[in-house]
């Protein structure tokens, strides 16, 4: 419902009387926020459903504008198909077959959603009130118009025509007879005599005029054309000509027809609208320019109408706000005053005891939750008092002291009380600290001692031990004390070895082994490990520690360990137990003692290393001169080898460039040769290796050569000549000597080819063995011409002398 049509009585309003006020006190903060939440929610649902209703109302106007605008865009889409249709559609022979066009098909869609949008509006309960139904139906109506226009302007074209079809194909087609009639490959043209040319030049005048009205749509084109077609009778009735009356008669037929056609053409142009403003051009036009400018107005108008209900609505509902918003400040004003008071009160109060204060106990009138957050504080400054004396106490070392906490959650109290339970402990520690501290100290002291004695040890370690002993059985006030010593000198026979022992202030000269894994010390070497005992038999001592008779109370074995590497253990006997700070001590300490007896065992081996290295020096002085004479007599032999070698090279240059040379595995592969070979042969080291010898060997040669290898692979070398073909084709001749070489198994492992190209000496054998035959077949012919000579001759002399014989010739 909008805001315009809600009285102003309708409005909830909150009276606040004097006589209530008293009364308003009486009410718990509880029930006074309570009703501060229920007016409050009450004014916001109020203003909700007010914006609601009224935001329902501008978005109803705003779709309205929406749907205005969609229709102004679909006019815009509709003329835009109509121009497009206009430009595109009237040179298309397409439309003109069919009658069909994608233009006009858009231009309906746009046609129905302008009329499914004044539909829409017409329904519209907004346009309704501002009374836009008759306009709507006004504009509905010349768009009906606008449609029918378009339509008859479709038809109006279509029949109109193009080119070869409608009005103008027609007219088109009169023309094209006229044409022929007077074109040269028709008989009766040349009965027209020289007047020819002059009839086509009316023609043409005539297809100009007529293309000129077509294009530009000038009336003046239309008359020149009925003029012309005047004057070309007129002539043509005044030429002379040879043509039969039935001839001339049919031309005018032709021409009539053109003409008439010409003319229904025009008359469709006219009705179609020679310009923009006429024909059904300018109805259209007229139609659709007055849908447009009546959408214009009823938008504006709409909006003006839209804009004042919209600023009437804002006005409202600010009203209605403002006023809501006066009633809750005062409504606030006076339950806030009822809570403020006494917040400032219990403020002031906890101020105060914030400074370290205990003020007095506040009391108040009223029966809500203040008060009883008055009295709650009371208690609490109370409850402070007691836990402040007894903070006190504390202080003062009085950790009995009680106190009294105020219930199960009391922090503070429990607080205080760990504190004190903290405080008594940490005393209590602090005691026990001092005494960890004295220890500490006499451990630090004893290292110190000790680490001085191992730092100025002698080189014996039995003296070292000694002082080492000796210091320790005093220093822990034992009774007795031994050092054992790991022996791996021989590795078969691994034991530990009492080096030395102290007892009762004096020193004891005993030998001992114990071998590893044996007894107690054994055992303690073996696992690494701090054995420590108090409960030992009486005669146990003399069987496993190695002391002697004494039956101390306690026994401490510790390890000399270093770097998981054992070097002897340390054995402490005394009367009295080993405090746990002692024998750490002593643990310490053996870790030190294992450290200094590694150092000792190095030095020991490095003096040994060293004079084993100078007995090796000795020695390899003595074989280095060995070398020397080896190394003079290896390079006398070396001087004489790269003599031998500069031979060899010289040797093998003068082969390679006199002999052919090549080498071949046994089943005939290339595996070596020399630059005489490749060139000898014409293949290139590249293309021979790896390759079998026999692609230089064909026919007849091949079957042969095949019979050679045999020989050779048997072990037989070969001399003699060969005849070969290279790559090139070119038959040569070779002396050829292959040898086959041996590895100490008497196998053939290569065989190596020596050859020389007497090619040029055996083509001179061929041309002279050729010059000799050619010499005895011309010997045969001249002797057999000599005799046929002689038997002319014979027969010559016969005939002449038949009685003398003639003589020899």
């Amino acid at each position: 419902m909008p805001l315009q049509n809600m009285p102003l009585y309708s409005f909830v309003i909150f009276y606040v009387k004097k006589n209530r006020l008293k009364k308003l006190n009486l009410l718990s903060v509880h029930s006074k926020l309570r009703s501060i939440a229920i007016g409050t929610f009450a004014v916001w649902v109020f203003i909700g459903i007010t914006l609601y209703e009224n935001i329902q109302s501008i978005r109803e106007y705003d779709d309205l504008t929406t749907t205005f605008n969609t229709f102004s865009i679909n006019i815009i889409n509709l003329r835009k198909a109509e121009n497009n249709f206009l430009l595109i559609e009237q040179n298309n022979s397409y439309f003109y077959t069919t009658g069909r066009s994608k233009y006009l098909e858009k231009f309906k869609i746009q046609y129905d959603r302008c009329i499914d949008n004044i539909n829409e509006l017409n329904a519209n309960s907004i346009t309704q009130n501002f009374q836009l139904n008759e306009k709507l139906n006004d504009i509905k109506q010349n768009l009906k118009e606008y449609s029918k226009n378009v339509n008859l302007l479709v038809k109006n074209i279509r029949e109109r025509g193009y080119l070869d079809y409608g009005l103008v194909g027609e007219m088109n087609t009169a023309a094209e007879q006229i044409e022929n009639q007077l074109s040269d490959n028709n008989p009766k043209h040349n009965m027209l005599n020289e007047n020819k040319n002059i009839f086509k030049e009316k023609i043409l005048v005539l297809r100009q005029y007529e293309k000129d009205f077509l294009s530009l749509k000038d009336m003046l084109y239309y008359e020149n054309f009925f003029s012309t077609v005047k004057t070309y009778k007129k002539f043509f009735k005044n030429i002379p000509t040879t043509l039969k009356k039935e001839d001339i008669a049919d031309f005018f037929k032709i021409l009539q027809l053109y003409k008439e056609k010409f003319k229904a053409v025009a008359e469709k142009e006219q009705k179609i609208g020679l310009t923009i403003d006429d024909g059904l051009h300018g109805a259209k036009q007229t139609l659709i320019n007055r849908v447009e400018k009546d959408v214009e107005n009823m938008l504006s108008l709409f909006k003006q109408k839209n804009s004042m209900a919209i600023e009437r609505i804002t006005f409202w509902l600010f009203l209605i706000v403002f006023l809501m918003a006066i009633t809750l400040v005062g409504l606030l004003i006076l339950i806030s005053k009822s809570i403020t008071t006494p917040i400032k009160k219990i403020k002031n109060y906890i101020h105060e005891l914030v400074k370290g204060k205990f003020p007095a106990s506040i009391k108040f009138s009223n029966q809500d939750e203040i008060a009883e957050m008055a009295d709650l504080l009371n208690a609490f400054v109370e409850n402070l008092k007691e836990k402040a004396i007894f903070s006190e106490h504390i202080g003062r070392g009085n950790y009995s002291a009680k106190l009294k906490v105020a219930s199960n959650e009391d922090t503070l109290g429990f607080s205080l009380k760990k504190m004190r339970d903290e405080l008594k402990k940490a005393s209590e520690e602090d005691k026990k600290r001092k005494i960890e501290d004295e220890k500490n100290v006499w451990a630090t002291n004893g290292l110190t001692h000790f680490n001085d004695i191992l730092r100025h040890n002698p080189e014996k370690i039995s003296e070292l031990g000694y002082e080492v002993i000796k210091n320790l059985v005093d220093f822990l006030n034992a009774n007795q004390g031994g050092l054992f010593l790991y022996n791996d000198d021989n590795p078969n026979d691994i034991f530990l070895e009492l080096i030395t022992s102290y007892a009762y202030n004096k020193k004891k000269q005993k030998k001992k082994k114990i071998i590893l894994g044996e007894g107690l010390i054994g055992t303690c070497a073996i696992e690494k490990s701090t054995t420590y005992l108090t409960d030992i038999p009486d005669d146990y001592i003399n069987i496993t520690t190695g002391l002697g008779m004494a039956n101390p109370n306690s026994l401490l074995i510790v390890p000399l360990v270093l770097n998981e590497q054992i070097f002897g253990v340390i054995e402490l006997a005394s009367f009295s137990a080993f405090q746990a700070h002692e024998i750490q001590f002593v643990e310490k300490l053996a870790e030190n003692v294992a450290g200094t007896l590694s150092v000792v065992r190095t030095n020991d081996k490095t003096r040994h290393l060293l004079r084993q290295f100078q007995q090796q020096s000795e020695d390899l002085a003595t074989k280095e001169e060995e070398m020397r004479q080896n190394l003079e007599e290896l390079t006398s032999i070396q001087e004489s080898l790269v003599l031998q070698k500069k031979n060899m090279t010289a040797l093998r240059f003068a082969l390679d460039e006199s002999i052919i040379y090549a080498e071949f595995q046994p089943d005939g592969l290339v595996c070596a040769m020399n630059t005489k070979y490749t060139e000898a042969t014409g293949y290139t080291e590249k293309e021979l290796l790896g390759e079998n010898i026999a692609i230089t060997m064909h026919g007849k040669t091949k079957e042969n050569f095949d019979l050679m290898w045999e020989k050779i692979l048997a072990g037989n070398s070969y001399k003699g000549i060969l005849k070969t073909r290279i790559k090139s084709g070119q038959e040569k001749w070779f002396h050829a000597n292959y040898t086959p070489i041996f590895d100490e198994n008497k196998t053939i492992f290569k065989i190596i080819y020596l050859g020389q190209d007497i090619t040029e000496l055996k083509r001179l054998e061929l041309e002279q063995y050729d010059r000799e035959a050619a010499m005895e077949i011309k010997m045969k012919r001249l002797e057999t011409e000599i005799n046929i000579l002689k038997k002319e001759l014979e027969i010559k002399s016969q005939k002449k002398n038949p009685i003398n014989p003639p003589e020899e010739f």
